[in-house]
């Protein structure tokens, strides 16, 4: 292994402008060439990254707003979670109430996935207010 894995990045980037300079007074490469060179590496670097960004869209990983609720005074926000290897989600909230002057939260998950976000945030706000009212079996806010 050569010593130039272990210098800084600013070291190992001026050595290849350096070598960019000779190759150009030596004649090996035009600027064009460089520039045609630069702009292709840019253009696919680029081009994958607007890959990912639409594919995360197409499996709704993208950004969404998170979707609460005030039911009995507990604040029940659902907050899904994809499950990559099976391609569903789980849903996922938080209850939230007021005790003693100060805010408690409690997590819980359900054991269900299903096959859009949407539909998980929904069912984890119908299931938030049924572990309110006590109907769901060792599960509580209390």
């Amino acid at each position: 292994m050569t010593t130039d894995a272990a210098e800084p990045i600013e070291r190992w980037t001026a050595k290849r402008r350096v070598a960019l300079v000779l190759s150009l007074l030596k004649g090996e490469t035009s600027a064009a060439e460089h520039q045609t060179v630069k702009d292709l590496v840019f253009g696919l670097v680029t081009d994958k990254m607007h890959e990912r960004r639409r594919d995360c869209y197409r499996k709704g990983r993208a950004r969404h707003m998170i979707k609460d609720t005030t039911y009995k005074n507990y604040t029940i926000r659902s907050n899904s979670v994809y499950l990559s290897d099976t391609e569903q989600w789980k849903l996922t909230i938080a209850i939230t109430w007021e005790r003693s002057g100060g805010m408690t939260s409690r997590r819980f998950s359900g054991p269900i996935t299903y096959s859009t976000r949407q539909e998980a945030d929904d069912h984890g706000i119908a299931f938030g207010q049924q572990i309110v009212d006590g109907k769901v079996p060792g599960l509580s806010v209390n």
